[in-house]
């Protein structure tokens, strides 16, 4: 403290002319620091009283929760299957009722997407199905059919998935998930044996590579072209047999 009070005595003294005005600007400082350490005290005092009012707030809804007999149990970390568990509830109450709404929809088409996503073909197809059999129109509706047709093809069940792929290709004729429908419907027949029908489709669906100059519209059609060899190779073997 002695130390400031020598350095301020030599700043006045070496000040000149401007030594009428220092003590002004030492009186503004001084009630400067004043203010803030009211402030930091004001500050302080007002955190603790709303400390002490969460604090008072909590024992008493704790005492209320303890006469109703509800326990305050750990928050449990979300798990594929605890996921997977909530979004089956929400399924379930949707399909309780009798109409079926926007959002319903959104909520069952994402606990499907969540199977299929997982390679959880069976579950997928469960809650696809139950979405279909409603008869509602819905936004995404030829995508849910399309992936509805390849988890049934990845279950080997060809037939229900022909008939998925059938249902986008002949009922959504804008739709993007046609050209897939397409080349579903040629990989479905060739696993029945129909294999001339099977190429049938799959010529038609090259014959317009020209639509289809890039991106995986492109990888579609080529992948055509080696379905359509596979097939030749299949009747081969069966031919063979």
């Amino acid at each position: 403290m002695l130390k400031i009070i020598r350095k301020l005595n030599d700043f006045i003294n070496t000040s000149g002319g401007y030594k009428s005005f220092i003590p002004v600007i030492i009186a503004i400082l001084v009630l400067t620091i004043a203010l803030l350490v009211l402030q930091q005290n004001w500050i302080k005092k007002e955190w603790n009283a709303v400390k002490s009012e969460i604090e008072e707030k909590t024992i008493k809804a704790t005492k209320v929760l303890k006469k109703k007999g509800v326990s305050k149990e750990p928050i449990k970390p979300l798990t594929e299957e605890t996921i997977f568990q909530k979004q089956h509830d929400v399924t379930s109450r949707i399909l309780k009722t009798k109409e079926i709404k926007e959002a319903d929809i959104k909520k069952m088409q994402k606990e499907g997407d969540l199977y299929y996503e997982y390679d959880q073909y069976e579950k997928a197809v469960n809650v696809y199905e139950k979405l279909t059999d409603k008869h509602t129109v819905f936004e995404e509706s030829d995508k849910v059919f399309t992936r509805l047709g390849k988890a049934y093809y990845n279950l080997g069940d060809y037939e229900s998935a022909l008939g998925a792929y059938k249902k986008v290709y002949h009922d959504y004729l804008n739709s993007s998930y046609r050209l897939d429908a397409q080349l579903g419907m040629g990989k479905c027949l060739i696993q029945i044996g129909n294999y001339d029908e099977a190429r049938r489709i799959l010529y038609f669906l090259v014959g317009q590579e020209a639509k289809y100059k890039e991106g995986e519209d492109k990888e579609k059609i080529i992948d055509a072209y080696y379905v359509i060899a596979d097939s030749y190779v299949e009747q081969a073997k069966v031919s063979l047999k």
